[in-house]
C-alpha cells in the first residue's frame, strides 16, 4: 500500500498492483490514481508526468482535466483516452511563454490519444489586456531542443500562440493525424528540427496575430536548422493569412543547408496565400543554401494568391515544384507571385515541373524586383489554363520582360548625404501637418537654428496586438550618440536641447507599429535612401532636386495595392505607377535642370515603400517649404 494525496490535500489509498504501478490498466498507470480535481488537477497531472512510469493514461473523469502548465519527462507515453478534455485552466498562464504541455530538453515521448481526445486552451481569455500581458507564445504544446517525439491522434484548440511549436535542436519529431485549430498565431511553427515528420493532419482557422498561418517555417537564427522536414497528406485552410509560410530569412550561409519536402498537401480558402516562400533577404552575409521542394500539392480558393516566392537567386536555396495544380479562380492578383523586392539579386533557381496554374485574370504569373533586379534563370513546365484553353507559360519571353538593368542599379548606389551641409528650404516656413505614418525602421531629421529647447511630438498606433515599445536612437549631425528613449504612448513629446544650430538624427524602429513625427520647426524630412515604409497614406511627399540632375529615379515596392505620380515643380505628372502591387521604378526626365522641387503623389492601401535614387537628396518632405536642401 501507499499513500498518495488528491489535489484537495485529502489523503487518498491506493492498492498497488503486482506491477508495483498505482491503478494499473492494462493501457498503463492512470493519471487519476495520483488524484483529481474538478477545478484545478494540476498536481495530480504532474505527479503522474513524475511518476517515472513507462505510460501513463489521462482516463475520463466526471469533467475535464483542468490545469496550469505542466511538463512531459523522457522515456515516457502518455495516452489520453477518447473523450478525454486537457484544459487550460482560466485566469492562470500569466507569463508570456506559459504552454499547456511542455516537452523542453526530454527524449523518447509518445503523447498520443484516441476519438474524442483534445487538449485545447482559453484563447479569447488571453486577449484581455487587464489580466495577460500579450503574448504569441502561449502554446498548447511546446517542443523545445527534444529528440524521438511522437504525437498523434489529438486535437489542439484556441491556444494563445500556436497549436504546435517545434523549436531550437529538436530532431526525430513525428506528428501524425492531430487537428490544430483556432489558434492565436499558427497552426504549427517550426523553427528547428532536423528529421521532422508531419502528416495526416490539419492546421486551419489560425486568426489573431501576425504570422497567422496554417504552418510556417520560421528560424529565430542561423544556428537553427531545418534539414530532413517532411509534411506529408495535410490540410491548410481558413486561415487569416497564408496556408503555408516560409521565413527563411534569419538563416545564412553558416547555416547548415536546409532540406524541406511538402508533399500530396492542400492549402485553400486562405485569406491570403496559399504558400508564401521568402528564402533569402539583403543582410551582411550570404542566403543559406539546401532545397525546398513542392511535390504533388493542391492550391485552390486563396483570396490573394495562390503562391508566393520571395528572394531567390543563384546564392540562395533552390526551391522546386513539381506535379502540383494552382487554382487562382477568385483570387485577387495574379495567381503566381515571383519577388526580389527584398534581395538586392537577380531571380534564379526557381523551377516549375509539370505543373498546373487556372486563371481568370492577367496576368498569370508575375514578376516584382527591386530597382534594376531581373530574371536571371527561372523555367520548367507550366500549363496555364484559362477559359477551358491551356497553353504552356513561355518562361523565355517572361524572362526577356524582366531582364535585369545593372545601369538602373547604379542609380540607387553611391548617394552621400552630408548632414552637417543640410539647412531648411525655407527657414521662416509654417509647418501645418506632421510626417505620414511610417512602419519598420526610419530616419526622421530636423534641423534646430540656435541654442534652445524644441518640443517634437511622436504619434503611434498599434497594428494588431503588439505592444507600443518603439525604440527612438538620438545622434547629432555628427552621429555621436545622444542617447535613446522609446515611444510608448499614442502621443509623446520630447523636449530636444542644443546648445547651438545642429541637426537632429531620430533613427525609429516601429517595431511593426506605425509612428508619425510632429515638430513645429521648418527643416525637416525623412530619409529615403534606402526604402521607407508608408502605411495606409494617402499624401504628396516633396523633394529637392539639384541642379544639373536631368534624370529622376524613384523606386517603389507596395506589399499592398498602391498608385504613385511623380511629379515635377509644375506639379505635372511625369511619370507614374498605377494601382498595383508589383514593384516598379519611376524615372523622370527633364531638359532644362536648375534647381527646384518634386514631389511624389502616393495612395497606398496598406504598406509602400519608397527609395530616392542617388541624382537627388533623398530626404522627403510632407510639405514643399518645410523640407531640406544640402548646401555645398
Amino acid at each position: 500500500m501507499r499513500i498518495f494525496f488528491n489535489c484537495a490535500g485529502a489523503a487518498l489509498t491506493v492498492m498497488f498492483a503486482a506491477t508495483g504501478y498505482a491503478r494499473v490498466s492494462s493501457e498503463g498507470v492512470e493519471a487519476s490514481s495520483f488524484g483529481w480535481n474538478a477545478t484545478n488537477a494540476t498536481k495530480c497531472l504532474q505527479a503522474a508526468f513524475d511518476s517515472g512510469a513507462a505510460k501513463v493514461v489521462i482516463d475520463r473523469q466526471a469533467g475535464d482535466w483542468i490545469i496550469e502548465p505542466v511538463f512531459l519527462r523522457s522515456n515516457q507515453e502518455i495516452f489520453i483516452e477518447d473523450g478525454v478534455v486537457v484544459r487550460a485552466l482560466k485566469g492562470a498562464y500569466k507569463n508570456r511563454n506559459d504552454c499547456l504541455f511542455t516537452a523542453r530538453g526530454v527524449s523518447n515521448v509518445v503523447l498520443r490519444g484516441e476519438g474524442s481526445a483534445l487538449l485545447r486552451m482559453e484563447r479569447d481569455d488571453y486577449t484581455d489586456r487587464k489580466m495577460y500581458c500579450f503574448s504569441e507564445w502561449r502554446h498548447t504544446l511546446n517542443i523545445i531542443n527534444s529528440t524521438n517525439i511522437r504525437v498523434s491522434d489529438l486535437a489542439f484548440r484556441h491556444s494563445g500562440g500556436d497549436g504546435i511549436y517545434v523549436g531550437k535542436r529538436s530532431t526525430d519529431v513525428d506528428i501524425r493525424r492531430v487537428d490544430c485549430r483556432d489558434h492565436f498565431r499558427q497552426g504549427i511553427s517550426i523553427t528547428g528540427a532536423h528529421n521532422l515528420t508531419i502528416a495526416d493532419s490539419r492546421f486551419s482557422a489560425t486568426k489573431g496575430t501576425p504570422p497567422q498561418c496554417g504552418i510556417d517555417f520560421e528560424p529565430n537564427k542561423p544556428a537553427d536548422r531545418l534539414s530532413g522536414c517532411l509534411v506529408e497528406n495535410c490540410e491548410f485552410d481558413g486561415n487569416a493569412s497564408s496556408g503555408i509560410l516560409f521565413h527563411l530569412t534569419q538563416l545564412d550561409e553558416t547555416t547548415e543547408p536546409i532540406s524541406i519536402t511538402i508533399k500530396n498537401c492542400r492549402a485553400h480558402d486562405n485569406a491570403a496565400n496559399g504558400l508564401t516562400m521568402t528564402v533569402g533577404a539583403n543582410g551582411k552575409r550570404k542566403p543559406v543554401k539546401g532545397e525546398i521542394r513542392i511535390e504533388n500539392c493542391q492550391f485552390a480558393g486563396n483570396k490573394s494568391r495562390a503562391m508566393v516566392i520571395n528572394g531567390v537567386s543563384r546564392e540562395t536555396a533552390s526551391a522546386v515544384v513539381t506535379d502540383s495544380m494552382f487554382d487562382a479562380r477568385g483570387g485577387m492578383w495574379s495567381g503566381l507571385l515571383i519577388s526580389n523586392n527584398g534581395l538586392f539579386a537577380d531571380a534564379a533557381n526557381l523551377a516549375f515541373e509539370n505543373c498546373r496554374l487556372v486563371v481568370d485574370k492577367d496576368p498569370a504569373v508575375e514578376f516584382s524586383g527591386t530597382v534594376g533586379v531581373g530574371i536571371e534563370s527561372i523555367g520548367g513546365t507550366l500549363a496555364v489554363e484559362r477559359d477551358g484553353v491551356s497553353v504552356p507559360f513561355d518562361f523565355a519571353a517572361f524572362a526577356a520582360q524582366n531582364r535585369p538593368n545593372p545601369e538602373l542599379r547604379k542609380a540607387f548606389g553611391g548617394g552621400f548625404v552630408d548632414y552637417r551641409a543640410l539647412r531648411p528650404i525655407a527657414p521662416d516656413a509654417a509647418v501645418k501637418r506632421g510626417t505620414p505614418m511610417c512602419r519598420g525602421k526610419f530616419t526622421f531629421l530636423q534641423y534646430l537654428p540656435k541654442e534652445g529647447e524644441y518640443a517634437i511630438t511622436f504619434k503611434a498606433k498599434t497594428v494588431g496586438n503588439r505592444k507600443l515599445n518603439c525604440p527612438v536612437q538620438m545622434r547629432d549631425m555628427m552621429g555621436t550618440d545622444l542617447g535613446t528613449f522609446s515611444i510608448t504612448a499614442a502621443v509623446q513629446k520630447v523636449t530636444v536641447k542644443t546648445a547651438g544650430r545642429n541637426l537632429r538624427r531620430f533613427e525609429i524602429d516601429t517595431r511593426g507599429n506605425t509612428v508619425s513625427v510632429c515638430s513645429p520647426c521648418p527643416g525637416q524630412g525623412l530619409l529615403a535612401d534606402t526604402p521607407l515604409n508608408l502605411f495606409r497614406e494617402t499624401c504628396r511627399l516633396y523633394f529637392p532636386v539639384p541642379d544639373g540632375v536631368k534624370n529622376v529615379h524613384v523606386a517603389i515596392t507596395p506589399e499592398e495595392p498602391a498608385a504613385v505620380d511623380m511629379l515635377n515643380a509644375a506639379g505635372a505628372a511625369v511619370a507614374s505607377m498605377p494601382r498595383q502591387t508589383a514593384a516598379a521604378t519611376l524615372t523622370g526626365k527633364r531638359e532644362d535642370a536648375p534647381s527646384e522641387v518634386w514631389s511624389l503623389d502616393v495612395k497606398a492601401d496598406e504598406d509602400v515603400m519608397l527609395r530616392l535614387g542617388a541624382s537627388v537628396l533623398p530626404i522627403l518632405a510632407g510639405e514643399e517649404a518645410v523640407g531640406l536642401v544640402q548646401t555645398k
